[in-house]
């Protein structure tokens, strides 16, 4: 298999990255490397021999302004070329802060454009409060994101994950089955706590209409080694990140 070449990229807040890095560097054909917004601005050539982009959990920024929006506006100002380019050849992953920027960035779910203006949004839980828990999820996700398990168990740990937008573009999401990941109750109505946040359509992530960009408010780096899942049975955030890598190909490389 080709090497994947990996970038975890960070500012100040994410909280995340850690995990993310051990997690995607565990794999044999994979090289990781990770850079903060300002070490890129001064290493953009390293995005010609990148396969993925990472932006992990946290709160970067601060979440000051919402989450997600300081980070956005710089990636936004400083690398709209260079990100437009490299969806050419690469993909980007967004994981819970990571995703909220992808939206707010106008990157997701790009039913106008990347970086076109916001379309969708991810706002306070219903509940007011933190959801720190694990949740189950059913899958929807196309083969060029890897065959993955129908069904999986992660956590989730958010204060703004509730998916959120106007009825004509939800339905053009269900329509083009964007919503690739979507909250589950296998038993019943996917209500709260099964949908933690009051999301619509129980969405947990999504991909944008090219399929080059998958945001997702769960964490599967966190359920990475059985010693962290609450299913001691369970490598589910190890299958979900193994089916990602191993639908890299030659075309991506």
């Amino acid at each position: 298999m080709n090497k994947i070449h990996v970038l975890i990229l960070t500012a100040p807040g994410i909280n995340c990255d850690e995990e993310t890095l051990f997690a995607f560097s565990t794999f044999r054909h994979v090289s990781v490397d990770k850079l903060n917004l300002n070490q890129l601005k001064k290493r953009k050539s390293t995005l010609k021999i990148t396969n993925l982009i990472i932006i992990p959990g946290g709160f970067s920024y601060g979440d000051y302004i919402y989450a997600g929006k300081i980070f956005a506006t710089h990636l936004k100002k400083d690398f709209k070329k260079e990100i437009i380019d490299f969806l050419n050849h690469g993909r980007i992953i967004g994981i819970c802060n990571g995703f909220q920027i992808l939206v707010s960035s106008g990157l997701l779910p790009a039913l106008n454009g990347y970086f076109s203006e916001q379309e969708v949004s991810l706002e306070q839980n219903n509940s007011k409060r933190f959801e720190d828990r694990w949740v189950k999820l059913k899958t929807n996700i196309p083969l060029s994101w890897g065959k993955h398990d129908k069904e999986y168990y992660l956590p989730v740990a958010h204060a703004e994950g509730k998916f959120y937008t106007n009825q004509k573009t939800i339905t053009e999401i269900l329509k083009r089955r964007l919503n690739v990941l979507s909250y589950f109750n296998p038993e019943g109505p996917v209500s709260y706590p099964f949908n933690p946040n009051g999301s619509l359509e129980n969405i947990a992530g999504i991909i944008d209409k090219n399929h080059r960009i998958f945001g997702l408010m769960p964490h599967p780096e966190r359920a990475f080694r059985k010693e962290l899942s609450i299913d001691r049975n369970s490598f589910d955030g190890y299958k979900f990140i193994k089916n990602i890598l191993e639908s890299f190909n030659k075309e991506d490389m």
